[in-house]
Parts: structure tokens; C-alpha cells; sequence
């Protein structure tokens, strides 16, 4: 993971007010809104792909970078850059997709692997794992479904996990029996992977929305580094102190998918578009994304529930 520049910023910016202001009015083709980041235009390309070869299997793997067909994993990444950089027509995005998958197939046919799935990949050792660990939000449905996961709770709904192996195809949640191994507890991890989450997020600005929009009380924020641990960020006091500083104290926060964060001030405006807005992109999340529709409250010192449950849209 790498701290953003101030031109992505600016572009990521961009793409937040549209996405959280006027697209709240236009509909985009669901091949354009693919390009929102890297998980979606993942789940995208699994869609066109089953459409294309009804006979294969493809699925998502769980870091939403890559998508396995077979014994193999197909990584997106260089291919969601080329197509976010180009600006490509929405009816060209589906037409490389599959071109791009026709190679690959090719090739993968030509080497001949043909290789009966290996073991879970293995734990590594601490003084290993450790530089890598980071916060990883699950759903506390999904949680309830792992007796063995290492989790806390952040929020009614979202769970932390820890994960290590990002950004190598797969994801590897880790389990009671690594900490055996380790001779560790679960607060030592805590700290671990929210250390690493803040030394990789080191530099790292909120991205603020318009000063003042005409008529609308209030104001708005967002994190957008993109790479899967934006909503995580809450986690980092600097994130949720840049947060206050521009909204106030309480804030409004939002995670509606794993990968995304945003906040408003609690005065704000458009206070009922951004819950519908979070509702909409939550209900039309791929379940390895998902978020929670909920609002909660943010400080500089911690974050908690929301005094009444969300109402739904």
C-alpha cells in the first residue's frame, strides 16, 4: 500500500463529489461505475466473464483483487489501471475485459497448469507476519460463521479481523490456532496491525468536500486511498481527528462497503441523499465487500454507535 499523491487526491476528490453529490441524480452504466476501484471492477469482470463462458466457474477471491477460475488466479489490478487511466467508453471497458481473458486463457492453456489445488497457504512466523498484519472489516454475520476467526467488535455489525497476504492473490484471515502459535493475544495483534494500517496511511489527507455547497448547511469528508482498508481507517486516531477538525465532534460516519469511508458533519444538508446513498451502495455490494447500511458516530477519541438504529430509506 502506498500513501496517495496530491493528484490522485485531487482525481479521487472528484470522483467522491460525484459519487456522493451528483450521481445521487444521473445513472451511470454499470460498466463506467465498475471503475469506482479495484473490488468493483472485479466483481465487474466475474459478471462479463459468466456471461461469456457459461461452462466455467469464476469467483471473486475475498481481497476482491483477483478473480480464480480453475486452480488459477487471474490479478485485475494492471488492467483496472489501464482501463481507470484511458478513459475508455463504457461499451469498450466489457470488450477489454474479454480480450484480455481470451490471452490469459491462452496462455494458461499453452504452460499446460493443470494443478490440483495446493494446501491453505501456511503461517508464517511472527517476527514474518508481523510487519504485514493489518485490520481487516468483516461483517459480524460473516464472523458468527468462523468459531475460530481472531475478531473485535468496531461497530453494531462490522467486526475487525486481521489479515495477512494482501496484495498476493488471496487473503489469510487469521485464527485462534496462529495465535497459539505465536503465544500471542488478541489485543498485541491489535496493536500490531493498526500500527502497520497507520504507518502505511502515513501522509495520508482526508478528502474534503466543497467548502460550502450553496443553500447546504454542514459539510462532508471522505478517505479514499482505494486500496480495500479505507473503511479500516477509522480505526486510526489521525484519520478520525482530521475527520473532527473538518466536521466537528460528533461526526457522521458510514462504511457501506469494507473498502470505504465516508463522514458528514451531523448539521449537514444533504444528511438524508448520503443515507440513501449508503443504503443504495451497500445493498449492491458483492457479499466479500460488504459493509454495513448503518450510520455511526465519530470522534477524535473513539466511535460508536448511533443513538437510534438507522431508518431505512
Amino acid at each position: 500500500m502506498k500513501s496517495r499523491n496530491a493528484v490522485f487526491i485531487g482525481v479521487a476528490l472528484v470522483v467522491l463529489v460525484l459519487g456522493w453529490g451528483v450521481a445521487l441524480l444521473v445513472i451511470t452504466p454499470p460498466a463506467q461505475q465498475s471503475l469506482r476501484s479495484l473490488s468493483a471492477f472485479t466483481e465487474h469482470a466475474a459478471q462479463v466473464l459468466r456471461a461469456r463462458y457459461p461452462d466455467r466457474q469464476f469467483a471473486v477471491v475475498q481481497d476482491g483483487t483477483a478473480i480464480r477460475s480453475g486452480n488459477t488466479n487471474f490479478g485485475l489490478r494492471e488492467l483496472y489501471e489501464e482501463l481507470e487511466t484511458s478513459h475508455v467508453k463504457p461499451e469498450q471497458i466489457d470488450d477489454r475485459i474479454r480480450s484480455h481473458f481470451a490471452a490469459a486463457f491462452a496462455r494458461v492453456a499453452a504452460q499446460g497448469r493443470r494443478r490440483a489445488p495446493g494446501p491453505p497457504p501456511a503461517t508464517p512466523p511472527w517476527e514474518q507476519a508481523k510487519r504485514v498484519i493489518l485490520p481487516y472489516l468483516v461483517t459480524s454475520q460473516y464472523a458468527q460463521r468462523i468459531p475460530t476467526l481472531v475478531h473485535r467488535p468496531l461497530v453494531p455489525g462490522l467486526e475487525v479481523a486481521y489479515t495477512i497476504g494482501q496484495g498476493e492473490g488471496s487473503v489469510l484471515l487469521l485464527a485462534s490456532d496462529d495465535l497459539a502459535k505465536w503465544q500471542l493475544g488478541e489485543p498485541q495483534l491489535y496493536e500490531q496491525a493498526v500500527a502497520n494500517l497507520a504507518s502505511a496511511s502515513r501522509g495520508l489527507k482526508v478528502a474534503a468536500g466543497p467548502e460550502r455547497t450553496p443553500n447546504v448547511k454542514g459539510h462532508w469528508a471522505g478517505v479514499m486511498a482505494g486500496d480495500g482498508f479505507d473503511g479500516a481507517r477509522i480505526l486510526l486516531p489521525d484519520v478520525r481527528r482530521q475527520l473532527a477538525q473538518v466536521l466537528g465532534e460528533p461526526f457522521d460516519f458510514a462504511i457501506p462497503e469494507r473498502g470505504f469511508l465516508v463522514a458528514w458533519s451531523r448539521d449537514y444538508g444533504n444528511d438524508r441523499q448520503f443515507r440513501d446513498q449508503v443504503h443504495q451502495q451497500f445493498s449492491h455490494s458483492p457479499p466479500n465487500l460488504a459493509g454495513s447500511p448503518d450510520i455511526f458516530l465519530g470522534t477524535a477519541a473513539g466511535v460508536r454507535a448511533a443513538t437510534a438504529p438507522t431508518p431505512p430509506p
